[in-house]
């Protein structure tokens, strides 16, 4: 499990079919086997020296994410698991990457980022205005939800922007979204209980 709190913006060294290679972020507790988030997305350590660590890409991850399509020099979102006990600053992620999305606009408004994104629309049941939600990696507060539009923004604080991938977007870029996983339950509870269809719906 994750916080959706970005620790390590990494430069992405080597990929090749089925593997990610990245500059390794100076953390002195990694071992081979660990998971790292990398852009929202939890993968295995398989190799890792003082220079770079390395993942393995499976095809669901090669399908359902954007760490196919990054390019040699570009940035990466790092994150390590969480520990018990400690605070948590976003909330619970995963590491399990439900859809892509496209940014649309990018917007400063004084030294904050108001940025809007496309989603697929059958993932509106797990949206709600205030809610949370990841995006390749990074734990959102969801400002306004466009159903017929099928967008959602956000606005991306100095820190944040600096710290992370936002600083490098542009419009139309892929990112990695990861839908609230307690609105993810409720809705897999309320369709065992025969109470409701919600099943997200394309």
């Amino acid at each position: 499990m994750f916080t959706g709190i970005v620790e390590h913006s990494a430069k992405i060294l080597e990929k090749d079919a089925d593997k990610l290679t990245v500059e390794h972020p100076g953390w002195t507790d990694l071992q081979q086997g660990q998971s790292i988030a990398v852009n929202g997305c939890c993968l295995t350590i398989i190799d890792h020296t003082p220079q770079a660590m390395s993942f393995e890409l499976s095809p669901e991850t090669l399908g359902k994410t954007n760490l196919g399509t990054l390019s040699l020099g570009k940035s990466a979102n790092l994150e390590r698991a969480m520990k018990l006990g400690h605070r948590l600053d976003g909330h619970l992620v995963s590491g399990h990457v439900d859809d892509q999305g496209t940014i649309l606009s990018i917007q400063p408004q004084n030294n904050y980022h108001h940025i809007e994104i496309e989603f697929d629309s059958h993932f509106c049941p797990w949206l709600i205005s205030k809610g949370s939600i990841t995006v390749d990696g990074v734990s959102l507060t969801l400002n306004e939800i466009k159903k017929n539009m099928s967008c959602f923004s956000v606005m991306i604080i100095p820190h944040t922007f600096a710290n992370t991938r936002f600083g490098s977007y542009q419009e139309g870029d892929r990112v990695n979204l990861e839908f609230d996983l307690v609105a993810k339950y409720i809705q897999n509870m309320m369709q065992l209980e025969g109470n409701i269809d919600a099943t997200p719906r394309s």
